[in-house]
């Protein structure tokens, strides 16, 4: 079987009348494809996943050319085969799981953002093997536990897998919601209070982060006890009024106790003052 990268023009245009494009489509649809074809085969993509390309375009377009909204889905899906074309693995997870291409179709046919997240964190892809958990995300206040959770694999004292770590959850977190926004699955006022609390289980914990940094370093106030902070962010805004959306900055306001006296039990001791306004620059 010809492979779509070894297809002429000809062959092309025959799979698309066949597939039912109208007419008047096909001329910028080809001119889509042949840019397409010409950016894989630019691209390092080896044997392997010229194989895996040959099998699953077809397959692909399938699914596209039978959605009454191929005309805004063909270049979603195109960009992100062209994201993950290098990386066989990726491609070898949507040929071997038909649910899983199926959902990718749907959802980049339903939504930009999710079309961007994809292509711009193929990882996400794994997300779209599991379709309960689209459809079920996590209960909103489980968030904060579920982070300490992901976060307690990671080595200790690893900030720049850390800040990772935080990245992904965030990410696949942010896929779930959406997902289950887009199919129906959750009900629009919950969005925002899901996109709440996953924004305060990351804020706690980069504060948490933050005072470990600082207090390894200069020790703690001297007068705090039994592991108290005294430090407080509040949220303004769609933060703090619970009407976070998908693309809403975060608001914050860091308030502390003014309190006299130094730290103990660090390398280097501060004047409380000093120790505090180090938190919000690590954070």
């Amino acid at each position: 079987m010809v492979g779509f990268l070894e297809a002429d023009f000809d062959e092309i245009e025959q799979m698309l009348q066949e597939s039912g494009i109208q007419s008047d489509d096909v001329d910028g649809i080809l001119n889509k494809l042949g840019q397409f074809k010409e950016s894989l085969n630019r691209r390092a993509i080896g044997q392997r996943g010229r194989e895996v390309l040959t099998q699953l375009m077809p397959m692909v377009f399938s699914l596209i050319f039978k959605q009454e909204s191929y005309r805004t889905l063909l270049p979603r899906i195109l960009h992100l085969i062209e994201k993950i074309s290098s990386r066989t693995t990726y491609l070898e997870l949507l040929l071997e799981n038909p649910q899983a291409l199926r959902q990718v179709i749907e959802l980049c046919g339903k939504s930009q953002l999710i079309s961007d997240q994809l292509s711009q964190h193929p990882i996400l892809l794994d997300e779209l093997l599991n379709t309960e958990s689209l459809r079920n995300p996590l209960p909103f206040t489980r968030y904060a536990d579920e982070l300490q959770q992901y976060l307690l694999r990671l080595p200790p004292n690893d900030e720049e897998q850390f800040i990772n770590a935080l990245r992904q959850f965030k990410q696949a977190t942010l896929l779930r919601v959406a997902a289950a926004d887009i199919l129906g699955a959750l009900p629009v006022m919950k969005v925002s209070d899901h996109l709440t609390y996953l924004a305060e289980a990351i804020i706690q914990s980069v504060v948490n982060l933050a005072w470990k940094q600082v207090s390894a370093r200069f020790g703690i106030p001297q007068h705090l006890q039994n592991g108290e902070k005294n430090f407080l962010v509040v949220g303004y805004g769609k933060l703090g009024g619970l009407e976070l959306g998908y693309k809403s900055d975060l608001d914050l306001v860091f308030l502390y106790e003014a309190v006299e006296g130094q730290t103990v039990g660090g390398k280097k001791s501060l004047i409380v003052i000093s120790f505090t306004l180090n938190l919000p620059k690590k954070s």
